[in-house]
């Protein structure tokens, strides 16, 4: 029970509880509360661990050391793996930082919340260094929570199943910071799918709230160009998972470059593109990561946005930000609005700006922003730099655009990437207004120019 609950106040207030019991006896002798803390997640630790191989060597009819546990921890078994697997992380994380690795066995072992892990010890600048690295609730992460994320991948088996719910597992096709993608099919029904997971799901409660939410906002969305959301369900291990509509296509920005159609077609893509993020603002969900590689096109030229991962209900309660901060941390800089880099609350506009910037990226034939390697603050001053870029000065720029049709091109992507909120397109709807309108005096001129040439 208490593995199950560690991240809620159970634990805190059980330490609390047995603290006050034991402050008083003269038997134990503990500097602080902190100190008598610290121990008790050493003990719980081992405790658990201990208990889950003492478990699986009885499985197995092994001879591990025998550990006395009472009825609080019969529900070890269906966390054994998991268990393993974190106390291997935090050896790993020890050898990287064993400061990081203390306070991680504090807030994973102790049920410390992350104010009281900061409170670890008098020293203010050790205080300030752990809350900005360790953030408090669902839908937060932190710079600590990432290291553990990334000790705990080195050290749990990344084995890809057999099997997920009743589909079989065909072969891993996409694999991100959060989750992994697999392809699947369906015996009974002879349809394939893709089927996202959360490895590793209990490192991070953040990362477990933000894979639920984007179940719950697909769970929503019915439209031609938004990859459908078809089943879920968890694993026995607790590993949840979803199933979603399989899209054979390729990038936006991939499919233009082997087509070579110029810039007709890739505005038509575009508004197609534009009318599947207007029916999601329709119904209140913002993206928050529109890139080239999260918008894929069939061979027929049909459009489907993928990747809802960080995606936000413009009605839904944010108390202090958690979701706001969670979805910053976790965005793509090239793509993302300066007003998201700095760390301001997303609106529409920064699904605009999204894009806006692929928009960019189709018209010049490279990124507005390179961004690889790059810290916030530096990406900042190159989109601050490159702010008026037009993609009609690039190097690589699709050809067979008339000077007219570059102005209004150049005229309509700056209006989408404008720094200024007030001078940039309040909503995609605007955005895709005009590109329909470019496409329609682009038609007439075309339309004039075979009229002339038959006279």
């Amino acid at each position: 029970r208490y593995w199950r609950d560690w991240s809620s106040d159970v634990c805190s207030s059980d330490l609390h509880e047995a603290w006050m019991r034991l402050a008083g006896s003269p038997v134990f002798s503990f500097q602080s509360e902190i100190h008598f803390k610290r121990i008790a997640a050493r003990a719980m630790r081992q405790l658990l661990v201990e208990a889950a191989r003492r478990r699986q060597a009885d499985k197995r009819g092994g001879g591990l050391v025998f550990v006395t546990v009472d009825e609080g921890v019969d529900g070890i078994d269906e966390g054994s793996q998991e268990l393993h697997g974190l106390t291997e992380a935090l050896d790993k994380l020890e050898e990287m930082n064993e400061r990081h690795a203390r306070m991680v066995e504090l807030r994973f072992f102790g049920g410390l919340t992350a104010a009281q892990t900061a409170a670890c010890g008098d020293d203010v600048a050790l205080r300030d260094e752990v809350l900005a690295m360790l953030r408090d609730g669902p839908g937060q992460t932190g710079e600590l929570e990432e290291h553990f994320r990334r000790a705990a991948a080195g050290a749990t088996d990344a084995r890809i199943p057999k099997a997920i719910g009743p589909y079989r597992i065909v072969k891993e096709i996409g694999r991100g910071g959060m989750a992994v993608v697999y392809l699947a099919e369906r015996a009974d029904l002879g349809n394939r799918v893709a089927i996202k997971i959360l490895p590793n799901a209990w490192v991070s409660p953040g990362r477990r709230e933000r894979f639920f939410i984007e179940q719950q906002v697909l769970s929503g969305l019915a439209h031609e160009g938004i990859a459908r959301l078809y089943d879920a369900g968890v694993l026995e291990d607790g590993t949840p998972w979803f199933a979603m509509e399989w899209v054979d296509g390729e990038t936006v920005t991939g499919y233009c470059r082997r087509r070579a159609g110029g810039a007709h077609e890739g505005l038509e893509l575009m508004v197609r593109i534009c009318e599947a993020v207007c029916y999601a603002h329709q119904q209140a969900i913002l993206h928050r990561d529109l890139k080239p590689s999260n918008i894929l096109v069939k061979e027929d030229g049909a459009v489907k946005l993928l990747d809802f991962g960080i995606a936000k209900r413009l009605d839904a309660a944010d108390p202090g930000g958690s979701l706001t901060v969670d979805g910053a941390m976790m965005m793509t800089p090239a793509y993302a609005a300066p007003e998201v880099v700095c760390g301001r609350r997303p609106t529409v506009q920064a699904d605009v700006y999204s894009l806006g910037a692929v928009l960019y990226e189709l018209l010049a034939g490279e990124p507005l922003v390179q961004v690889e390697g790059k810290a916030p603050a530096e990406v900042m001053a190159q989109v601050e730099a490159g702010s008026g870029r037009r993609p009609s000065a690039s190097a690589a720029r699709i050809r067979g655009v008339s000077k007219t049709e570059w102005a209004e091109l150049d005229a309509l992507c700056l209006t989408a990437l404008h720094m200024d909120l007030a001078r940039r397109y309040a909503s995609a709807e605007m955005l895709m207004r005009d590109l329909k309108r470019l496409l329609d005096r682009s038609e007439e001129r075309r339309v004039g120019k075979e009229c002339r040439s038959r006279w």
